[in-house]
């Protein structure tokens, strides 16, 4: 079976997992890609429902979601924002207080011998900027 390959990821007695329901991968990439069959994906678009419904009904999500340790649900059809609001979340449950320091002084930035990305295009043609 093709979830099989994500089995091995679901979390265990004391781990934390971020799931993210890659396996719908072969309903969209796979498929325009060519990297499955048209018999594959029929397979697995009959499979995937009943092997969430497995998921729900074995109680790994309803029964394991307390107060105590909450399932916490990231909404991810834009994934670069999915994962930065992942982040802050995880990062925003860890107790933190600034920690005294000193302060940092820099020396003053030397110039000699700096690379002047700009002296090579000065004699460069663009195109008008228009937007």
């Amino acid at each position: 079976m093709y979830i099989q390959r994500y089995l091995r990821h679901f979390p265990a007695a004391g781990e934390v997992v971020i799931f993210d329901r890659s396996w719908y991968n072969r309903l969209g990439v796979e498929r325009v890609m060519g990297f499955c069959t048209e018999e594959q994906y029929q397979t697995f678009f009959e499979d995937c429902p009943i092997f969430e419904k497995y998921i729900v009904d074995a109680g790994m999500l309803e029964a394991t979601d307390s107060e105590l340790a909450p399932w916490c649900l990231i909404r991810s059809d834009d994934k670069r924002k999915a994962r930065l609001d992942c982040i802050s979340h995880l990062l925003g449950k860890i107790p933190y207080k600034n920690v005294p320091r000193e302060k940092v002084k820099l020396p003053k930035r030397s110039y000699k011998h700096s690379y002047d990305d700009e002296d090579p295009l000065k004699r460069r043609k663009f195109a008008a900027e228009k937007y």
